[in-house]
């Protein structure tokens, strides 16, 4: 349904088995998505975010 942006990996055990690289990670990822974000037009923006909305839930359904 595409309502995740991405999977950011956990470490070994769990992101509670350690904050530190967990917190690390999500700050990386962050970093990342905000460049790339700084990088877009403000209206292709807001036309993608309310597409990606518009679509969450739709589904097609096979016919018999």
């Amino acid at each position: 349904m595409r309502v995740i942006d991405e999977i950011i990996p956990e470490p070994a055990g769990g992101a509670h088995r350690d904050p530190a690289v967990t917190a690390e990670a999500l700050g990386r990822a962050i970093y990342e998505e905000v460049k790339y974000l700084q990088r877009q037009n403000t209206r292709t923006l807001l036309d993608r975010r309310l597409q990606k909305y518009m679509n969450m839930g739709y589904f097609e359904q096979e016919s018999p």
